[in-house]
């Protein structure tokens, strides 16, 4: 397997992992800012688009200029898959996984972008105890 290159977005590489439930999930995380994003399982072939689909809500959500989520989807539009490099980010998406677990069940989350959000809300230890979409909204707004 030949290693990918680094990444030249402004939130880096993303992790994933399965939400084996019905119906299955996929979590993604920002390997830069921890920023969570959920999309549907399947297509699985459609990873990408339904990443940058959920991203851009979230995205705008957390007041990103609109320039700057374009330019930022348009850079995701390459992908390359690897191992996992930094295990870091593994460990802190099982707690995302808790908490995505949690909020399924939730009511009034009612479409995978809001879920996304209220992920990015939970005070990380690995943000000095900021939110991932705190750190998200600041990346952009210094442009990295």
């Amino acid at each position: 397997m030949i290693e990918p290159g680094p990444s030249d977005t402004l939130l880096g590489d993303w992790y994933a992992n399965m939400h084996e439930a019905e119906p299955p999930l996929v979590l993604l995380m920002s390997e830069r800012t921890l920023l969570p994003i959920v999309i549907a399982a399947n297509p699985i072939n459609e990873i990408v688009i339904n990443l940058c689909e959920q991203l851009a809500f979230v995205l705008h959500d957390l007041g990103v200029d609109h320039e700057h989520i374009m330019r930022e989807l348009q850079l995701m539009t390459r992908c390359e898959v690897g191992k996992t490099v930094n295990r870091r980010v593994t460990r802190l998406m099982s707690d995302s996984m808790y908490h995505l677990g949690h909020a399924r069940d939730d009511r009034k989350l009612k479409s995978l972008a809001q879920v996304s959000s209220y992920l990015a809300t939970f005070p990380l230890k690995a943000l000095a105890f900021r939110t991932a979409g705190e750190v998200t909204r600041d990346l952009f707004a210094t442009g990295g």
